[in-house]
């Protein structure tokens, strides 16, 4: 048996149309292996996988984040009446929006709403002390 790391030159013989002529081509002769190079690749695969996970911190993926500001606009669009969600309020309006969604970054549906209920005048303002009520409660 040959080893199967060496390379080794097959001396052939080629045939041109008109005369024959010798050549050396070189060839591989492989010995069949005893290995299983599926596995080792997939053993492989397998230990980079653990090594990136040991980086990933998956309780911060799994913590709530909050209500997210575009419902959060489109929902109170929608209790002031007004249509278009995000693009019926002015930019002043949606600044002040975001600044009271950051404040109150545990803000839910059911809060709002009851924020809305009962505040006296239904606008912006009287919803955002609303809120700080029910914050304080």
């Amino acid at each position: 048996m040959l080893p199967s790391t060496e390379l080794y030159t097959v001396l052939t013989r080629n045939y041109a149309a008109t005369e024959s002529w010798y050549a050396t081509t070189p060839f591989l002769l492989w010995r069949r292996s005893s290995h299983n190079y599926i596995d080792l690749i997939l053993k492989k695969h397998e230990e980079q996988l653990a090594a990136q996970a040991k980086g990933i911190d998956y309780t911060k993926l799994i913590t709530y984040k909050g209500w997210p500001f575009a419902a959060f606009v489109q929902k109170l669009a929608e209790l002031l009446g007004r249509k278009g969600g995000t693009s019926a309020f002015s930019t002043d309006e949606l600044e002040t929006l975001k600044k009271l969604h950051d404040k109150h970054s545990d803000i839910t549906e059911p809060t709002l709403v009851k924020a809305f209920e009962e505040a006296e005048i239904k606008n912006i303002a009287h919803v955002a002390h609303q809120l700080q009520n029910l914050k304080k409660e």
